[in-house]
């Protein structure tokens, strides 16, 4: 069984300013997603648990194992982030420079699965999802207890971006998944955790948390209207009976018609429609379709 990473009461600051306050929760076991805002507390989770943030209190664990006062080498975590970026060469000394630092195990065993043409490639010569390989394969080389992966965006393109996706959620190894990008998550089956004002505001599968948002915060990021306090999608228009008048500020095509990006009552909402409109219209929209949440 894999056994994955969990903070306890733990509070990050500098000088006055808070990153993580009393945050307390357990990622479970094998790939969780965490989404947060910029400012959210995301890199300074990565850092506790790598070691790299100094924490005021709480304790830190990787599986069964508290780890707060073990040092960062010594912590078997690997960090995919801007600050690990590949460096200058080909794939395969970007590969064992892990494993040259910590002076582990047989090198060149580590690499066999790996075709040559591959780790002879120069960094600048791959592709985004080569890039995605050469990380992962780097991330996985000493066997880490966990594997971090923060704004995946800020190092590959889109293509790289879903090809470590890819290899991130079908390898058998614990993975925290840390984004800014709400896209990456919306449709994920597995455990999710939402980051906002350095706490975990929310967490579950994407399912759960679209059918059932604990509040209107949530509910806007899968994509809500939030209309007199209750949320409502943007398909549940031009049927019911409960009449607005919106104005349309742009119009965005998708497949089977349009997104009207528009206001109603200084709120920004969105309406799906099957044809173009544009300007001021009065619209109903079927309230069956529409969730009671919090604030």
């Amino acid at each position: 069984m894999l056994l994955m990473a969990r903070l306890s009461n733990v509070t990050v600051k500098f000088h006055d300013k808070v990153f993580l306050s009393d945050f307390t929760f357990d990622f479970g076991e094998g790939f969780c997603a965490v989404f947060g805002e910029s400012g959210s507390g995301k890199t300074t989770l990565a850092h506790v648990f790598a070691g790299l943030a100094r924490i005021e209190n709480g304790e830190v664990y990787l599986g069964e194992k508290e780890v707060g006062d073990i040092s960062p080498k010594r912590r078997n975590v690997s960090l995919i982030s801007a600050q690990t970026a590949l460096k200058k060469g080909n794939v395969k000394d970007n590969l064992l420079f892990p494993l040259k630092v910590r002076k582990l195990g047989d090198k060149e065993t580590k690499l066999a699965d790996l075709p040559n043409e591959f780790l002879g490639k120069r960094v600048e010569e791959l592709t985004g999802a080569e890039k995605a390989q050469a990380y992962f394969s780097r991330a996985m080389i000493k066997c880490p207890s966990v594997i971090i992966v923060d704004e995946p965006s800020d190092i590959l393109d889109g293509s790289g971006v879903q090809e470590l996706w890819r290899l991130a959620t079908s390898a058998k190894v614990n993975v925290l998944w840390l984004t800014s990008d709400v896209e990456q998550i919306k449709d994920f089956e597995g455990n999710i955790a939402i980051l906002r004002r350095g706490k975990v505001w929310a967490s579950g599968s994407a399912l759960m948390l679209k059918s059932n948002p604990p509040d209107s915060y949530v509910a806007t990021l899968f994509g809500y209207n939030i209309i007199n306090g209750k949320a409502v999608p943007p398909t549940a228009f031009f049927s019911g009976k409960r009449e607005i008048t919106v104005n349309v500020n742009f119009v965005s095509k998708v497949d089977g018609g349009y997104i009207l990006h528009c206001h109603y009552m200084d709120l920004p909402i969105k309406i799906f429609s099957k044809d173009e409109i544009r300007g001021e219209f009065s619209v109903c929209y079927d309230e069956a379709q529409v969730i009671d949440i919090g604030h």
